[in-house]
């Protein structure tokens, strides 16, 4: 707003809190419009920085909310098949260092801590670290747990994927495959059989973890091949899957994603789980008990 007060030859200039008096003679009107202007012009633009700011911090926060601020109930599944499986058996990385060092230690195992690469958000979540089982799955926790033959929690006994006593649950885990399972061949099996590969520059990068010719214990006639992949940028999390053939095993395997904590009777915001092979239906009843193997070359997504 402006005023002029002939009486005392001022110009005012009052824009909410700023207060500007000019002086004002016939002398310097044209001066005086000048500064008038430039004032003008400097709160325009200071209300064109505050809007551009506004803008860019909700479409941050919409973007945050999208990636960051997930539950497990708002993952979304997608199955797809025919899709082309690409193995990173010979130029993955060995994982460094196991922590069970027993007999069989190729059996039951969790792999020590390992860098993803970047933050994953997962469930609402920051994680930069993971561990790896023989038996199937990815997990986030800090828990020092072994994996070994014990059959508690991060074990062989796939039913801890939905426990909801600490001591015997496998929490926040992804079960592209739980059950007992065992690597196999070689003077190293677990240094070929399960490979991590970092691929892609940031804010893209992905993951990839494969388990590769995994069998059971004392029979090597299974033959199962899978991986799983984080994706930095969006969150999505991929099941894959090649050859899963149970030879002459009968599996009863978990498939899905689970939270930091899982009540008696899990909600939908703790347990995501498929409810039958090669099916669509994921939901938070309790199934660690399927049988039929996943199709070669399909594909689960779980979108955020």
């Amino acid at each position: 707003m402006m005023k002029f007060s002939p009486l005392k030859n001022t110009l005012r200039f009052i824009d909410n809190s700023w207060s500007y008096d000019l002086v004002y003679s016939s002398a310097k009107i044209q001066y005086s419009s000048i500064i008038l202007f430039t004032f003008v012009t400097i709160r325009l633009m200071y209300a064109f920085v505050k809007a551009l700011n506004f803008i860019i911090l909700t479409v941050a926060c919409l973007i945050f909310s999208e990636v960051c601020g997930q539950s497990v109930a708002n993952y979304s599944v997608l199955r797809s098949t025919g899709i082309t499986y690409s193995s990173i058996a010979s130029s993955g990385n060995s994982f460094a260092s196991w922590r069970y060092n027993g007999t069989f230690s190729e059996d039951d195992n969790r792999s020590n801590l390992r860098d993803i690469g970047f933050d994953f958000w997962y469930n609402g979540i920051r994680y930069t670290q993971f561990s790896v089982s023989t038996n199937g799955f990815l997990d986030f926790s800090s828990s020092k747990d072994d994996g070994g033959p014990q059959g508690d929690d991060f074990g062989y006994i796939n039913s801890a994927f939905t426990q909801a006593a600490v001591g015997n649950a496998t929490r926040p885990a992804l079960a592209v495959f739980y059950d007992d399972m065992t690597t196999t061949g070689g003077i190293d099996p677990l240094g070929t059989c399960i490979k991590y590969q970092l691929s892609g520059s940031s804010p893209n990068q992905v993951l990839t973890v494969e388990w590769n010719g995994m069998a059971v214990y004392q029979n090597t006639t299974p033959d199962v091949n899978f991986q799983i992949k984080l994706y930095e940028a969006t969150g999505i999390i991929e099941y894959i899957y090649e050859t899963m053939d149970n030879g002459s095993k009968t599996f009863s395997y978990t498939i899905g994603i689970n939270a930091e904590t899982v009540s008696a009777t899990p909600t939908a915001s703790e347990l995501l789980t498929q409810q039958a092979a090669n099916g669509t239906a994921f939901n938070n009843t309790v199934q660690n008990n399927i049988s039929t193997m996943p199709v070669a070359n399909s594909q689960l997504t779980f979108t955020p």
